[in-house]
């Protein structure tokens, strides 16, 4: 077996490898002997029929088989031979895969591999922590949104034409085109008037109606309404009102403390409900902390990605979301998406991920930190740790730091589009050159005066 190095760009290396006919004919004749005794053949005894025959019948399978199990035997050879370590699975070229004539299996196979990245004082960088509190005011405020969670809604008696925010039990029927869509209708369905529950136009519609009241309600629906049984239609509901209830609010004591179970007393709830807002406004300011250390190191550093392993991470982020559609009963066609379309979409943070996992990978090999260096598990976790416990940490007031980030995320928004505008000048200006070039033989002499 011969192979030889290619070096394609910093993250990619072709090998060129070729393997003589007689290492291949020792692997066919074995898989031919196996093959030989496991099938029948029309005209010969089991375990008789000539191998020409079974070529005729098998030779394809077997040669699939053959390439299968000498890639098994070389390539990690060639690999530790080599000291090449792929990041993902090789990529084969095979030139012909036809063992007839005495013919060597020729074929190349591109590896990528980790860039060389040089990180500079990722010891002692700067970063700002937000000092934490929680305050009377925070847990008075959680305890009513507690109180609202748990209020329950009553009848009002004799009530008053509706108005926004009234709680009402309609009974409507759907009519599309015409047709009552009974999958579409209901009966003593509660809402909130202005929460739009069914349609913005819907609730504006429902004002002013009075008890026993039947109103016909029409909205237009849009092209782009998710439901496809709506979607472009106009709807007419035939809606009848039979309740205006009103939200009741409990009682802040012990009585709704025991209500809620596992406490004995308000003051109880007060303390776990500002537990619970330490421990949020914790990670919070563990994630901005965390935020600040990777865009430092990120800024830190520069060198080639691997496309592949860009890629990789493009098609994890879109399976996930994929998923979260499927999980609520939609697909990216009903998004007007497509699978390409939401990879560019997500092509910036898939390379903002994959260069993060790499640095954090590269300090943990240069701190001799355990892991796989490719920046993932535990490992990872270990270096972030390190990084905050060795940065220089200002404490700053609670509130200040997440409007700091947020600018700064935005001008780097803007200044990724003025780079991405500049360079597609750039491509057009090259272009309009090049086709005068090809149009009159030479460039064309910008200088009005001809020197």
């Amino acid at each position: 077996m011969k192979f030889e190095l290619e070096e394609i760009s910093p993250t990619e290396k072709k090998i060129n490898v070729e393997i003589p006919h007689e290492e291949v004919e020792k692997i066919l004749s074995k898989k031919y002997k196996e093959l030989r005794k496991r099938v029948k053949i029309k005209g010969f005894r089991p375990g008789k029929a000539p191998r020409f025959m079974l070529e005729r019948f098998y030779g394809p399978q077997v040669n699939q088989e053959t390439v299968q199990e000498l890639l098994e035997i070389n390539i990690p050879k060639i690999l530790e031979e080599s000291e090449i370590e792929p990041l993902v699975e090789l990529e084969y070229d095979f030139e012909e895969i036809d063992f007839k004539g005495q013919k060597p299996l020729k074929f190349s196979a591109i590896a990528e591999v980790k860039p060389e990245i040089t990180i500079e004082d990722y010891r002692g960088i700067p970063l700002k922590k937000e000092v934490i509190e929680v305050t009377d005011r925070e847990v008075e405020e959680k305890l009513q949104e507690l109180r609202e969670n748990n209020a329950y809604l009553e009848t009002v008696e004799e009530p008053p034409p509706v108005k926004e925010g009234d709680f009402v039990v309609i009974d409507f029927d759907t009519m599309i085109d015409g047709e009552k869509k009974d999958d579409l209708s209901a009966v003593d369905f509660t809402l909130e008037v202005g929460k739009a529950q069914i349609h913005a136009d819907f609730d504006s519609q429902l004002l002013g109606m009075k008890v026993g009241e039947t109103r016909s309600v029409k909205i237009q629906y849009s092209p782009e309404t998710p439901n496809k049984e709506l979607a472009g239609k106009e709807v007419e509901f035939k809606v009848t009102l039979e309740e205006v209830k009103q939200k009741v609010l409990p009682e802040l004591d012990d009585e709704f403390a025991r209500d809620l179970g596992d406490f004995s007393s308000l003051e109880e709830i007060k303390e776990k409900i500002r537990e619970e807002l330490l421990k949020m406004k914790e990670s919070r300011s563990e994630n901005m902390l965390r935020e600040q250390l990777f865009n430092a190191l990120l800024e830190r550093t520069s060198f080639e990605l691997p496309r592949r392993l860009v890629e990789r991470e493009m098609a994890l982020m879109v399976e996930q979301f994929k998923k979260q559609l499927e999980a609520r009963g939609l697909t990216l066609p009903d998004i007007h998406s497509s699978e390409d379309a939401l990879k560019e979409q997500y092509r910036p943070e898939a390379e903002r991920r994959t260069k993060l996992a790499l640095i954090l990978g590269k300090i943990a090999e240069l701190e001799g930190i355990s892991g796989d260096g490719t920046g993932s598990g535990a490992a990872t976790e270990k270096v972030i740790e390190k990084l905050i416990e060795w940065a220089e940490v200002t404490e700053v007031p609670e509130g200040t730091l997440e409007e700091e980030l947020k600018k700064e995320a935005e001008e780097k928004e803007i200044n990724a589009a003025e780079t991405k505008a500049e360079a597609a000048d750039a491509s057009e200006d090259e272009s309009s050159v090049s086709d005068e070039t090809k149009e009159n033989g030479e460039p064309k002499n910008t200088d009005e005066t001809g020197e």
